[in-house]
């Protein structure tokens, strides 16, 4: 469900407005994500300040936290593989092995089978900033995804090398990039901060919910409402907020209603029958006031 909205002056960003925004939203005991521009510390402060918790990606925009975070679970994830083959551990990593714990998971998602580490660490002494502006932070993390795509021969078996192989040698239908072009689109990790003590599982499911938000809400909103393809400028705002209205309303009688997941199906369902345009849209409307 989409709660509230506010327009972004074009001399400006989302850093002015979120602020704003969480202010018009109770979020106490909740867990608020945001993308990577919402990493600052008067954001996390306020998150604070109004009740809440937050999980916070980090990325180039805060560079020597994202270095620092990429560089311990890097040692860390070393220094597990050494412990499960029996190997000496480095002494100055104990600390930090005993608040580590990292978890994977694979799933076949349409025609790609999805690779993901969830990495976290309950020691954020690493983390320079922790120790100054971002002493509210409990953990570190770190998220890497591998994405592979379904292959098959010509008879339709399944071909799709293993995880160990792509990342050697990548496919047919997505090349292992370049140490130049970086990690890519089928390769992705990235770093988190979290004011939470949590577990790998945790991290991940949080994680998962916050990448719901972009296949549940902007896909549909960009494709299903075509509000990528608008050319309205003067009105933008406007027609935002009232797509958003009718994103609600959709959403709702799908989450009541358990009639179905895909958006297109619920709108037929309301072009069809008078019934849902009646209860949801005329009688909800009216019983707000």
């Amino acid at each position: 469900m989409i709660l509230a909205q506010l327009p972004i002056d074009s001399k400006t960003n989302e850093i002015t407005a979120i602020p704003k925004l969480l202010k018009l939203l109770d979020i106490s005991g909740s867990t608020v994500t945001i993308d990577a521009i919402g990493t600052q510390t008067a954001i996390m402060n306020q998150i604070h300040e109004q009740g809440g918790h937050f999980v916070l990606t980090v990325k180039n925009n805060q560079p020597e936290a994202c270095e620092e975070i990429h560089a311990v679970m890097d040692r860390l994830e070393r220094e597990t593989a050494k412990k499960k083959k029996g190997e000496r551990l480095d002494p100055v990593l104990r600390k930090s092995l005993k608040n580590y714990e990292e978890v994977s998971r694979t799933e076949k998602n349409r025609d790609r089978y999805e690779h993901r580490t969830y990495q976290i660490c309950g020691d954020v002494s690493w983390l320079t900033k922790s120790q100054e502006e971002w002493n509210m932070v409990k953990s570190i993390g770190r998220i890497k995804q591998v994405r592979v795509p379904v292959e098959r021969d010509k008879e339709g078996n399944d071909i799709t090398p293993s995880l160990e192989e792509f990342l050697k040698k990548g496919s047919i239908r997505a090349p292992v990039p370049s140490a130049a072009e970086g990690t890519g689109k089928d390769i992705q990790c990235t770093a988190m901060i979290s004011d939470l003590t949590l577990t790998a599982e945790k991290l991940g499911s949080i994680k998962r919910m916050h990448w719901s938000i972009e296949n549940r809400l902007h896909h549909v909103l960009d494709d299903t409402f075509r509000e990528d393809r608008s050319p309205a400028k003067k009105s933008r705002n406007n027609l935002a907020l009232i797509r958003k209205y009718a994103y609600n309303i959709l959403r709702l009688s799908m989450l009541e209603a358990g009639m179905t997941n895909i958006m297109t199906e619920m709108m037929d369902c309301f072009c069809d029958n008078a019934v849902l345009r009646e209860q949801y849209v005329f009688q909800g409307i009216t019983g707000l006031y």
